[in-house]
């Protein structure tokens, strides 16, 4: 998840980053909390709805976003009350990490949500209001109350005066060291790129009659037939990283299996299921049940969706995973140079991108520091130094990511006349053997088995000439179909 968050409207909930400990996981409770406190959860979608009906009206839209603003300012300043200098920054930096680039669901309460700079400029000059000041603020509202002769209204409860809500714990339990799991990995039986003739194979996940779809440029995973109800077992084993339901895959789970003798991380996913039988954080061993074929999701028919990806890079499973024999293919060198070709490409797509988000956070940082800069206390001073520093952190990153997508466009700038060879090579196989195959049928009328064994045998040379030709012309990067 990208920043902790409270979603729900009857039996709303507090969902939390595993990574966030400490005193800053504390602070971050406690704002959370007290949007469960303020009826936060009931009152945001309420206003939404209202802000619907209203579309057209721009003032409308201002309100709920101010509404949005004094919500998380309200819910700040509660979470540095009575902290001191330490804690605050740590609060402040945990709202800088959290920060989100782009908007939840109307519906939620993300941590990350508003204008980082303000939030944080705000916590910095903070102050809460004396108990003289709420005396006068008091004796206003009283005086106004009498003036326009309205009637007393009934106190309801306070902040602080309302029971929570008791959800937090069961959202926390996960995230405990107690209930944190360790995984081994089981190297010996990961395949192992560096020596494809003797690499082990997964196991295959299922008892299926016929696989409908292999992966292919536009789908990501291999579609395993079988009947509802069929258990689905763990190809090996491996930590449970995800378990529920998914718009797409429909029930599914994904299986972390560690890292093999070649340094190559191996994960796989179960699509399409009636059901589950484990649960996050989870381990399991090769050949456990996990669930049952199903027909959940974006699917046209009971089957299991099997992905397997090296590196989070989509890899073909038949290459990798014991299927029936008529199914499986033989994982040679060139296989292998093909997978890397992939997780090339695919780093150069990507690697942009998060260097564009790294420079964005840098510039954010960047823009506090030099409204920090001015500030006259030892509180700002000191942040603007934290924030200096991650600014360094942050340019030997991007400095990094620059030197990695420069290194993997001359490796396939090297790659290219090789794959242009085969690719000939290719095409030119496939010319000769449809001139077999033609010179085959233009004898049609003789019964000569040599002469019908040697068509056969053309036609089975030219589909893998094909599929040969095919695995060179193929771009894009695979999605789930």
């Amino acid at each position: 998840m990208p920043a902790p968050f409270t979603l729900g409207i009857f039996r709303p909930r507090i969902y939390l980053p595993a990574a966030l400990t400490g005193a800053a996981r504390q602070a971050v409770v406690l704002h959370e909390r007290t949007h469960l406190r303020r009826h936060d959860p009931q009152t945001k979608p309420l206003y939404y709805a209202v802000v619907c009906l209203h579309w057209f009206n721009p003032l409308a839209w201002l309100a709920f976003r101010q509404l949005e603003r004094e919500m998380e300012s309200a819910c700040d300043e509660a979470a540095v009350r009575g902290c001191d200098a330490a804690a605050r920054n740590a609060y402040c930096e945990s709202i800088l990490q959290y920060a989100l680039q782009g908007r939840m669901a109307p519906g939620s309460l993300a941590f990350g949500q508003g204008s980082v700079k303000k939030r944080i400029v705000h916590l910095l000059h903070y102050r809460r209001i004396g108990a003289g000041a709420l005396l006068v603020c008091a004796a206003a509202v009283g005086l106004s109350v009498t003036a326009c002769m309205m009637q007393p209204q009934v106190e309801e409860a306070t902040p602080e005066t309302a029971e929570p809500v008791p959800v937090e714990a069961t959202a926390e339990t996960p995230d405990t060291p107690e209930t944190a799991v360790t995984f081994t990995a089981n190297t010996a039986g990961l395949p192992n790129l560096n020596d494809p003739e003797n690499s082990p194979r997964f196991l295959c996940p299922v008892e299926y009659t016929y696989i409908s779809r292999f992966m292919d440029n536009i789908h990501r995973g291999d579609d395993l037939i079988a009947d509802k109800g069929t258990p689905v077992y763990a190809a090996q084993d491996g930590v449970v990283t995800y378990a529920d339901y998914q718009y797409s895959y429909g029930n599914c789970v994904v299986l972390d299996h560690g890292t093999g003798l070649d340094g190559n991380r191996w994960t796989t996913l179960y699509g399409h299921m009636d059901d589950y039988t484990v649960e996050e954080g989870q381990t399991v061993k090769a050949g456990e049940l996990i669930g049952h074929v199903g027909n959940t999701g974006n699917s046209t028919g009971p089957h299991l969706h099997f992905e397997l990806l090296c590196n989070g890079i989509p890899a073909q499973p038949r290459y990798f995973t014991a299927y029936q024999e008529v199914d499986t293919r033989t994982l040679t060198a060139k296989v292998v140079q093909e997978q890397e070709d992939r997780e090339s490409q695919a780093w150069i797509e990507m690697l942009p991108s998060m260097q564009e988000e790294l420079q964005k956070k840098q510039d954010e940082l960047q823009a506090l520091v030099d409204d920090l800069a001015a500030g006259t206390t030892d509180q700002e001073q000191d942040l603007a130094q934290q924030y200096r520093d991650q600014i360094s952190v942050l340019e030997q990153q991007i400095q990094s990511v620059e030197a990695e997508i420069q290194w993997r466009q001359e490796r396939i700038e090297m790659l290219q006349p090789q794959q242009e060879q085969a690719k000939e090579s290719a095409q030119s196989a496939q010319s000769q053997l449809q001139q077999q195959i033609e010179a085959a049928q233009s004898a049609g009328n003789t019964t000569d088995p040599a002469l019908q064994a040697g068509e056969e045998a053309a036609r089975r040379n030219l589909e893998q000439a094909q599929s040969q030709l095919d695995s060179y012309l193929g771009t894009g990067s695979a999605q789930n179909g």
